[in-house]
């Protein structure tokens, strides 16, 4: 059976989390009547329309309200799905969840959020792993940034003197979190390789891009205040294309940019022109630079992914990417996409 008609109770109350996980959850179960359970107190109203297929929930909302929930559920439907996660995981099992038949208790981690959502897609006999490769990509692409921030702390963190537990600990995170990364770079890799974009692109609303790099700006506010870096943005078009995409090939090419700081106060500037059917972006940095061979193994993949991640999700927009470097004269990377019909120019 297909997810077509499944019914799929989503408990949590974090509005953030609910709305990554609902995301998630349709595309993992096309079709499924999703109910997004904001109010823990009155959990019963969300089974008033009738038994569900599945239930993820949020195992630190009220115990009570939990058991209830649970009970309901499985009163209405004994086959139904029953997978819960929190912060810590199946360590905070109480004694009377022996009985519930879960399917799982993971920790709300982002690997485990998606192992839920997989595990929820696949009994309700979802789409093949295959087709669930853009919801990976898409939770590594809303996670890749705060990550970073992270690990940029954890490094900053590790430099100063601590006692041998806490410096244990912090190298402990600082490992786990580059292990992350790598995998979030796999996966988005394994993405721009299968084209899961090109598809949606030609269905994508104009998209604002001078609304959309501030944002990805702002994610990146507190590394850009440590680095002491100015970040300028021109005006910028309006672009058809799926805006998920968007952001993840600025996000890297100033992830890439503030990494190049060098001796003299870092600047980075993001701009657009007019170059007749289509638009030519560059995001430039006076930072230390590199040797051109090295650059070009960079966009090549043989030096990182981000360059060459950019290069692929840019190819799949219908663009072409290339860019420029030399020792201590900083970088510029250059990509043109197609115009919007009818888009004003800048």
């Amino acid at each position: 059976m297909s997810g077509k008609g499944r019914v799929i109770l989503v408990a949590t109350h974090r509005p953030g989390e609910r709305a990554l996980l609902a995301r998630l959850l349709r595309g993992a179960v096309p079709g499924a009547e999703l109910r997004l359970a904001e109010d823990p107190v009155a959990l019963g109203r969300y089974l008033a329309a009738g038994a569900v297929d599945a239930l993820l929930a949020a195992a630190d909302l009220p115990w009570r309200a939990i058991a209830q929930l649970v009970a309901e559920v499985r009163t209405a439907n004994p086959e139904a799905i029953v997978a819960l996660y929190d912060d810590r995981g199946p360590g905070t099992i109480a004694p009377e969840v022996a009985g519930w038949g879960l399917a799982a208790w993971l920790t709300r981690a982002p690997e485990d959020l998606l192992r839920l959502v997989d595990l929820i897609a696949a009994r309700c006999r979802a789409s093949p792993p295959a087709a669930r490769l853009p919801l990976a990509a898409g939770l590594a692409h809303d996670l890749r940034a705060p990550l970073h921030l992270l690990r940029r702390q954890l490094e900053e963190l590790a430099r100063e003197p601590l006692a041998p537990e806490i410096a244990g600990k912090v190298a402990a995170a600082r490992s786990s979190g580059q292990r992350l990364a790598e995998r979030f770079e796999a996966i988005l890799a394994e993405a721009a390789r299968s084209g899961v974009s090109s598809a949606a692109a030609a269905l994508a609303e104009p998209v604002d891009l001078g609304a959309l790099v501030q944002e990805v700006v702002d994610l990146f506010a507190p590394l850009i205040r440590e680095r002491g870096a100015t970040v300028e943005v021109a005006e910028l078009p309006r672009v058809r294309a799926p805006p998920e995409t968007l952001a993840r090939i600025f996000q890297n090419l100033l992830d890439n940019a503030l990494k190049a700081a060098g001796d003299a106060p870092l600047r980075v500037s993001i701009e657009a022109v007019d170059a007749g059917d289509h638009w030519l972006f560059t995001v430039e940095d006076n930072g230390r630079g590199m040797d051109p061979a090295r650059l070009e193994e960079a966009l090549a993949g043989r030096a990182g992914l981000g360059l060459a991640l950019c290069r692929d999700l840019v190819a799949q927009l219908g663009g072409t990417l290339r860019g420029r470097s030399a020792p201590g004269a900083g970088t510029a990377i250059l990509f043109t996409l197609p115009k919007e019909p009818g888009a004003v120019g800048v």
